[in-house]
This record gives C-alpha cells, structure tokens and sequence, in this order.
C-alpha cells in the first residue's frame, strides 16, 4: 500500500474512476506542484487529467536515497494530452529510468 494519501487516492481513481473521492483527496492533501529547484527526472510528470471541469498535472517526485515515491496532483492552466513516464513504471524499473536520465543530463551538461 502506497504510504502517501494522493498515490493512494490516484491507483483506487484508476480502478474505479471515481472523480469526487479523488478530488477530495487533491483538496486534502493536494494543491501544490513540485519545488521549483526539483527538475526531471526526479520531478517527472505522469499525465494531465480532468475532473469536475478542472484540469490537473499529476507529478512524481522521486526520493534517490530511499527510492521511494509520491504523488502531486495540482491544478494546471496547461493542460496536456500527451502522457510522461508511465504511472505503472515503479521499483528497480523506475530507479533505473531516473539513474539514466541523471547520467544523461550530467553528459548533456558537459
């Protein structure tokens, strides 16, 4: 089970597709977008979604110490239909994706 209530609320929107029980989640513990100082891949987004007339950046924020994750969900005014990294991507896949994606902005900086 996820240990953060968005993460939580957005896989039992994924099952269910229940927009009130996920809207009431992103009013409780939602709202907000990543830190401006935290770029991709460490801050990557997954999809916009639209609910009740409102449209939302769902956002992962990836923790390299501890390879955990969690969910932002936040109101966007640039909604997008195209998707990012795949929600389904977790564990050593997602690891692996981040650390490559660092290696190659570090070889981009150069």
């Amino acid at each position: 089970m996820p240990s953060d209530p968005l993460t939580a609320s957005y896989e039992r929107y994924l099952d269910d597709h229940d927009e009130d029980a996920l809207l009431s989640a992103i009013k409780l513990y939602g709202g907000f977008g990543p830190p401006e100082d935290l770029d991709c891949p460490l801050a990557h987004r997954i999809c916009d979604i639209r609910i009740s007339n409102a449209d939302f950046r769902i956002v992962r924020i990836y923790n390299l110490d501890d390879r955990s994750s969690k969910l932002l969900i936040y109101p966007t005014d640039t909604p997008g239909p195209q998707k990012g990294v795949p929600f389904e991507m977790q564990g050593d896949r997602l690891h692996k994706w981040v650390m490559d994606e660092l290696a190659t902005n570090d070889d981009d900086a150069d």
